[in-house]
């Protein structure tokens, strides 16, 4: 392995290419500047040995290949004389503080090299095609072969796009239009666009349409939105195929809750660019889904189930659609005020040790921070032991024939809806201001339901508030929600565990299935180990 020295550091890695370009830093100033590319990196060093320009000098001149979404190869466009000079600019997106009271973000900067070693234009312009072929083949992770030269350059990504202009606030193409839309381009990521006309056309589009020739889906909404797509692949017959198809969300509705934790899980700052970021290197990771069946329907959710309070809050704040994700909090006056308590049945398939998970409970509940709580769950608890995760087989259930969903431990199983439960089940016959059922860490973006939750662990995290909550617990409950902190509050629990039923037994109130609204009455569900593919780092 050949190591490549500079002036502050060494570069360890096999040398893809080396040639000595010409940088563009500051505008219209050239400088010679040897250019190295190695599986994992770029170096730049000045060639009269000059420093580099400072915003490359914080990184030694060497830009990572992780923080490089494409690049482009263009001509000489300068009116002041006749540029024969080949261009290959590198989109750059390292993480930045730009000021010491600032959170860190992502920020956009493109790296200008000209190629200028023939008096032909076009030779440079094959030289800087190359170039490009090169990077692109190390940024897939694809070997480049150099006696093919540009032929190696891999051909681009193709991205469906659906656009819901009603999210949120209404400004979903908005948002799409401005840096995604850039940054999509610089990937050299194709795609073509839908936008969404009524309830239900992204969930009939992915059902009806030709979609295996795209690498991936991109959903500019909120997570109501996904849900329509997952239901929609789930519909297909070619279901186990389309399901490898990596799907991506663009943070643009009331709830962000798999876009925030995507990026947490990432740790990746919550912002559009990252957002945008993840999506273009185009990683994946798998996430858990949910298997529901209820009396009239079955259905896949990637989110939460909520029953009571919650899902108060979720459904009757829609008349605050235009205050975004606010008007969660505008609705929750209203509930705490009247308080309702709902009477129900929860039952549960235990995870495994799940007593010593309770019985520790204060030396995580109590003590550090919720990150550290979460280390303290996973390493005392072992709520990362392979053990506790089983793979998930299941049978189409239909109205017609009731199914058995299975694990792949034959003693677990989660039997149809009017048949019991196992021995190993618990129950919890009892008031309730609210029940959640969550998937992933976050149920929206300002409320961490379960710290310890990961994408794909393999668990359900059940919270539920008792109806001895009072107004006041209620209150300091939803405050410090956003942080995760509820969990430390009296009247609360929250049980890891690998499936559910629940079983209202207060006859009106909404039930939500990743906040959109079903048929009130029993639901029951087992978790799936990975059962789609996001794009995440």
């Amino acid at each position: 392995m050949e190591e490549i020295k500079t002036s502050n550091t060494s570069l360890a890695g096999q040398v893809t290419m080396q040639d000595t370009l010409q940088l563009l830093w500051p505008r219209d100033k050239l400088q010679s500047c040897d250019v190295t590319l190695t599986q994992t990196q770029i170096c730049l060093k000045i060639s009269d040995g000059n420093p580099l320009p400072s915003i490359l000098a914080n990184c030694d001149g060497i830009l990572q290949l992780k923080d490089i979404i494409g690049c482009k190869v263009s001509r000489g466009t300068s009116t002041k004389r006749q540029d024969r000079g080949g261009y290959l600019t590198l989109f750059w997106y390292p993480i930045r503080k730009k000021r010491l009271s600032s959170a860190c973000r992502r920020v956009g900067i493109p790296v200008c090299l000209r190629v200028a070693q023939s008096k032909e234009i076009e030779d440079n312009i094959k030289i800087a095609d190359r170039w490009h072929a090169a990077i692109t083949c190390a940024l897939r992770g694809v070997k480049y072969q150099p006696d093919l030269g540009s032929k190696s350059c891999p051909a681009p990504r193709k991205m469906l796009v659906f656009i819901n202009p009603c999210s949120g606030t209404g400004n979903a193409r908005k948002i799409f239009n401005g840096k995604p839309k850039q940054i999509l381009h610089e990937a050299d990521i194709l795609y073509e666009v839908v936008i969404t006309e009524h309830i239900g056309h992204a969930r009939e589009y992915v059902c009806n349409n030709h979609i295996s020739n795209w690498d991936g889906i991109l959903i500019v909404s909120g997570d109501g939105l996904v849900y329509e797509v997952i239901n929609g692949l789930r519909d297909r017959h070619d279901w186990d195929t389309v399901r490898k198809i990596p799907i991506g969300i663009l943070p643009a509705g009331s709830g962000n809750a798999l876009s925030l934790s995507i990026l947490k899980f990432c740790e990746e700052p919550y912002d559009l660019i990252s957002a945008s970021f993840v999506i273009a290197k185009f990683s994946t990771h798998p996430v858990d889904l949910v298997c529901l069946q209820s009396e009239k329907d079955n259905m896949l959710a990637f989110l939460s189930v909520t029953w009571g309070m919650i899902a108060d809050i979720d459904i009757k704040s829609e008349k605050f659609h235009f205050l975004g994700s606010n008007r969660f909090a505008v609705e929750a006056v209203s509930m705490i005020a009247k308080r309702r308590v709902y009477k129900g049945k929860l039952s549960y398939l235990p995870c495994d040790n799940e007593e010593s998970q309770l019985n520790s409970r204060s030396n995580w509940m109590n003590n550090g921070t919720v990150s550290e709580r979460s280390a303290v769950m996973d390493e005392t608890l072992n709520f990362g032991n392979d053990d506790d995760t089983h793979t998930i087989q299941t049978k189409t259930i239909t109205h017609q024939q009731s199914a058995v969903l299975k694990v792949a431990n034959e003693s677990n199983y989660l039997p149809a809806l009017e048949k019991s439960l196992p021995d190993q089940w618990k129950t919890l016959d009892q008031d309730f201001i609210t029940v959640v059922v969550g998937n992933l860490p976050y149920i929206s973006n300002d409320f961490l339901l379960a710290p310890p939750s990961k994408l794909n662990d393999g668990k359900l995290y059940i919270m539920a508030i008792s109806d001895k909550a009072n107004r006041k617990g209620l209150t300091k409950m939803l405050l410090s929600a956003k942080n995760g902190h509820h969990i430390e509050m009296p009247h609360v629990q929250l049980i890891p565990c690998k499936a559910f039923r629940l079983i209202p037994e207060t006859k009106d109130g909404y039930l939500t299935v990743d906040g959109e609204v079903i048929d009130y009455g029993p639901i029951q569900g087992i978790i799936e180990n990975a059962g789609l593919h996001v794009f995440c780092l």
